[in-house]
C-alpha cells in the first residue's frame, strides 16, 4: 500500500481490495483522505480518489456492487455523526432479514 497508515478500513469488491482513509504518523495531517485499490490480478496499487473527510477507526463493507464507510472518527473521542448510507445499509440489513 503506498500511503503509510494505521486504523484504516479495508473492503474487497470484485476482485479488488479498497483501503480507504486513516491515521497518519504526523500531528500535522493526522489523518488521510486517500483511498486506493489493490488489483489482486494485477497485483498493483493505485489511488483511485478521496474521501470527504479523513477518518481512522472506520469500517468499510461491499454491498451491491458499491462501498459503504460507516462511522470512525475525525478527532480523537468525537466519532463522526451516523451517514445516510449507515441508515442505507441498516435498512438493507432489516429487508434481508425479512426474507429470512
Amino acid at each position: 500500500m503506498p500511503t503509510a497508515r494505521t486504523s484504516f478500513a479495508a473492503a474487497p469488491l470484485g476482485t479488488s481490495l479498497y483501503a480507504i482513509s486513516g491515521s497518519r504518523f504526523s500531528a500535522n495531517t493526522p489523518y488521510t483522505h486517500v483511498v486506493e485499490v489493490y488489483d489482486t490480478t494485477a497485483r498493483t496499487w493505485s489511488q483511485v480518489t478521496s474521501s470527504p473527510s479523513g477518518r481512522y477507526g472506520h469500517a468499510a463493507v461491499a454491498l451491491g456492487g458499491r462501498l459503504y464507510v460507516l462511522g470512525g472518527g475525525v478527532k480523537p473521542a468525537m466519532p463522526t455523526p451516523r451517514s445516510s448510507t449507515s441508515t442505507h445499509l441498516e435498512e438493507r440489513a432489516a429487508e434481508l432479514r425479512s426474507l429470512t
